[in-house]
């Protein structure tokens, strides 16, 4: 079990991450939320942590990437034992690149994912002002967009990778 270090510089006026063996990733200036994303990709963003609340040196990086996975399928079966505030996220969403199918839920009186991955069904807790609900480990995120009609495509999922300075 290695631990992976990450180096963080200025390089061109920007602050840079090097990923060892992968790549360099130049960041753009942290938005008005402390988000620092990447110039390569919207999807990746990197959060900083300090000793003290919003001050103080820092003490841990966190990496995000944001996942999207677009609905296969609804929930089509009428069940009445499903809230209906939960039902319109219910349903199968695809992660092509590692041809999986992840299957939202309603269990034990909230949303749940069918993770194919990990293998087991993941619970996720009430979803905050924003709308983002957090697994049950405190770890990733999960999102859901819209269309114009109102109607889930897209599930997104933020994984976060945590590196302690």
């Amino acid at each position: 079990n290695t631990k992976t270090v990450l180096k963080v510089f200025v390089q061109g006026g920007n602050l840079a991450v090097d990923i060892p063996g992968k790549v360099v990733l130049a960041l753009n200036d942290p938005d008005q939320e402390g988000l620092w994303y990447c110039k390569l990709s919207n999807s990746l963003y990197f959060t900083f942590k300090r000793k003290y609340l919003g001050f103080g040196k820092v003490i841990e990086m966190h990496l995000h990437q944001i996942i999207p996975m677009p609905r296969k399928s609804g929930y089509q079966i009428a069940n009445n034992n499903v809230p209906e505030n939960f039902r319109p996220y219910l349903g199968k969403y695809s992660l092509a690149a590692l041809q999986a199918e992840f299957t939202v839920l309603y269990k034990d009186g909230g949303l749940a994912v069918n993770d194919p991955l990990a293998k087991k069904i993941i619970k996720l807790q009430p979803p905050n002002q924003k709308g983002i609900w957090v697994d049950e480990f405190n770890k990733n995120s999960i999102f859901f967009e819209q269309d114009n009609t109102g109607n889930v495509t897209i599930m997104k999922l933020d994984s976060v990778d945590k590196f302690t300075r």
